[in-house]
């Protein structure tokens, strides 16, 4: 039920379909629906909740990856990989939660949060801190998520793994160049 949720989420936003849509789109009935949710709100929520927990948990698996390069290009391509089959999943990462409660808004801005600083760590392994202003750190990594978020935009759903690869891989020179010196830039 919640793939079908973000699916939804994906074609219609927050406010574009009902319980009906969900109970319709995973053929059951809307009493059953409602007989493991309350409400549209802690529906959406466990889906995304699921959905970024999903991310953080393939981000934090990339640490196995040897070498700070390798490990960055394997988590942009997942990225990208994640942006391409569930084109939900782009928004949160801008910080455009749908209108939910303020606990689980919370509880999303920490899954959220948790995920943009694992990938800020890989790329301030490889890039180096900005310095004492965190701002700017964080402003870098988001700056990745749009390239990738781009990348993915391109290629439509079912693309192959090399296409999304090329995809990530592309994006990720495009910041390399702005973010390393010169002679580190080369992918």
């Amino acid at each position: 039920m919640r793939s079908v949720v973000l699916e939804l989420l994906g074609e219609h936003g927050f406010h574009g379909f009902g319980m009906r849509d969900v109970a319709a789109r995973s053929r059951q009935s809307v009493a059953n629906v409602y007989h493991h949710v309350a409400d549209k709100e802690e529906l959406v929520h466990a889906a995304l909740v699921e959905l970024l927990e999903g991310a953080l948990a393939t981000a934090e698996a990339t640490l196995a990856v040897r070498g700070a390069r390798e490990r960055l290009r394997a988590l942009c391509t997942d990225h990208v990989a994640r942006l391409v089959e569930t084109p939900a999943e782009a928004p949160l990462w801008r910080g455009a939660w749908p209108p939910l409660r303020e606990p689980q808004r919370r509880r999303l801005g920490v899954l959220r949060g948790r995920y943009i600083a694992t990938l800020q760590a890989h790329v301030d392994e490889l890039c180096g801190r900005q310095g004492r202003r965190r701002a700017a750190d964080e402003r870098r990594v988001l700056l990745l998520l749009a390239l990738l978020e781009g990348a993915a935009a391109q290629l439509e759903r079912g693309a192959t793994p090399a296409r999304i690869a090329r995809g990530a891989q592309e994006a990720l020179a495009l910041f390399l160049d702005g973010a390393l010196p010169r002679s580190r830039s080369r992918l």
